[in-house]
């Protein structure tokens, strides 16, 4: 498990666990497969796709904007990875 505190996978974990639910239950809910949740609490995937978190912020019914010294407030923006856009000819 993602043990810095600072991490997604542990402040994903931290929600999750607050919300009283499982891998599964949350994977369910956000429309994510089990494995998905366990490797970003695991580690295995440090930035998730902006979609995913979306979903998983939807899931834990939580919004708005997260920081580490205001941890009662979820951010997905900061964990998400750029993507620009692609011109395509």
């Amino acid at each position: 498990m993602a043990s810095d505190e600072r991490s997604f996978g542990y402040l994903l974990r931290r929600y999750r666990l607050a919300a009283l639910l499982t891998q599964e239950q949350l994977a369910e809910r956000a429309h994510l497969s089990h494995r998905t949740i366990s490797d970003l609490e695991g580690g295995a995937k440090h930035s998730p796709r902006r979609d995913t978190v979306l979903l998983l912020a939807d899931a834990l019914e939580r919004s708005g904007d997260w920081s580490p010294r205001s941890p009662d407030r979820w951010t997905p923006k900061r964990y998400v990875r750029s993507r620009q856009p692609t011109s395509r000819r």
